[in-house]
This record gives structure tokens, sequence and C-alpha cells, in this order.
């Protein structure tokens, strides 16, 4: 009985520790539990009992209008925190790949035949796209929500949630979402860096990304199609295709840095 009791007491500290408490002000005010929100937000997103697997297009429009190419495939293993992207086109950068396995993430040359520690915030080769857009969510384990406001979206009705990071292991230390009211899924992400504009003497906007499409899989949903707008450089944008999604059950051997090797060669 006691042993249990201590259970009980340590579960109930870990929970008053990780909550907001503005998420409590914000439910008060608006009868939604925020926190609780942004782990749905996660969850339809995320693949806990099945492998993901997916082909990507990405297209990287510079300032001066010039579009670059490339297509990957991904494969996502969520309940071990494992993720595979490895480049297929153009054959220049064909097999150049990139491995996360827990905390750790690599990146792997071909040419060198050299593997290199990375991170989820390096843009992939020279669009706006970030490995974290193709990793599993985590908007939960990272940000609290600070603050909400009601907003329509074209034809949606969204919350939009200011979030602020507790954690430094992402891409933006501030965000503004806006998540539909009857479907949890995000629309637009504003996404911004430590800096202030000295323009606006607002918190400095880097990237605008907008989710276009979503296709359902199973019980879950997937963006189909994502523009991400540069802030910083006019002109500069990406579009992000997604297409082809499994759930098949994958190799554990592609989860490895011997996979990235022999699938480059």
């Amino acid at each position: 009985m006691k042993k249990q009791s201590l259970i009980y007491l340590v579960i109930l500290a870990f929970l008053l520790v990780s909550a907001s408490p503005r998420n409590a002000e914000l439910k008060k005010e608006y009868g939604v539990d925020f926190d609780l929100l942004l782990k749905e937000v996660d969850e339809i997103g995320n693949f806990e009992t099945t492998d993901f697997s997916s082909d990507i297009s990405i297209a990287a429009v510079d300032s001066e209008g010039k579009t670059n190419y490339t297509k990957a495939r991904v494969y996502r293993r969520d309940r071990e925190g494992k993720y595979v992207l490895i480049i297929t086109e153009p054959d220049s950068k064909k097999g150049k790949g990139y491995l996360q396995i827990g905390d750790n993430l690599w990146i792997y040359d071909p040419s060198s035949r050299k593997f290199e520690h990375t991170n989820m915030k390096e843009t992939i080769e020279g669009s706006d796209a970030k490995n974290s857009d193709f990793n599993m969510n985590s908007l939960s384990d990272n940000y609290h929500v600070e603050d909400v406001i009601t907003s329509k979206l074209g034809e949606h009705e969204c919350w939009v949630l200011e979030l602020q990071a507790f954690t430094t292991d992402v891409s933006y230390p501030m965000m503004r979402i806006w998540v539909r009211k009857d479907l949890p899924i995000v629309l637009r992400a504003n996404e911004y860096g430590k800096g202030v504009d000295e323009t606006t003497n607002q918190p400095r906007l880097l990237r605008i990304s907008l989710f276009k499409s979503y296709m359902k899989i199973g019980e879950k949903y997937m963006p189909s199609k994502i523009l991400q707008v540069d802030n910083l450089n006019q002109g500069e944008r990406t579009q992000i295709t997604i297409e082809n999604p499994s759930t098949a059950a994958q190799d554990d051997f592609i989860f490895t840095k011997a996979y990235l090797e022999r699938v480059s060669n």
C-alpha cells in the first residue's frame, strides 16, 4: 500500500511540475485545456503503433525565382524515436541521408562515406524545409501555450495558440499556430526567432508554414501539401508534397547507419 501511495505521489508531482500555470487561466477563460489540445495535435499525426513511410518532393524557389527540386524517401518508427530520410533525386545528391536514433541525428555524405552529427534545425538542401518537418510531432513535449485568440482561416474556425518553448531542442523558440476547432490539425504556423524585428518591435518572424491539404491515414492525419515562406529573404519559398504514405512494418535494418551506407552505393 505504501509503495502504491509513493508511486501516486511521484506521478502527481510530475503532473504539477509539467503543467503550465498559464493553461489554468486560459482553461478558465475559454473552457478548453490547451495543453491537452497540443497533445491531441501531436497524437493525430504520430504513428505510435505502426511504422510510417512516404515519398516527399521539395521544390525550393530562391530569391531570383530559380527552382531547385529534391525528392526523398522518409521512414519513421515513432515508438522508438527513429527516423530516416534518404535523398533519391537529383542524381548529384542521391544517397545522401539522415538518421535519427533517440536524441542523436546524423547526416551521411555518400561522396566521403562519412557520418556527421547534425540537428533537426538544419535545413534540407538549401530549402526552407527542416528534418523536424518530417519527423514525429512533439509540440506538447517542447512548448507551453502562453496566449490564445479565436480566428477564422478560410472556412474553418480556429484556435490561434501562442507557444513558448521550454526546451532548447526546437527549431523555433516561439510559434503561433492555427488549430481547427473541429479537428486538432494545424492549418498555419508562424515561426519566430529569438530576436526582435526593429521595424515592428515584435518578435522576428522567420518562416510561415501553410498546411494546404491533409490526407487521412486510418485514424491519423498527415499534411500532403505544405507551403513554407521565408520571411527574411524576399521571394524564397518551398513547396512540399508528401505522397505514397504507408503504415506497413519496415525492416529493423532500415533504421541503421549500415542501411544508409548500402543504399547509397
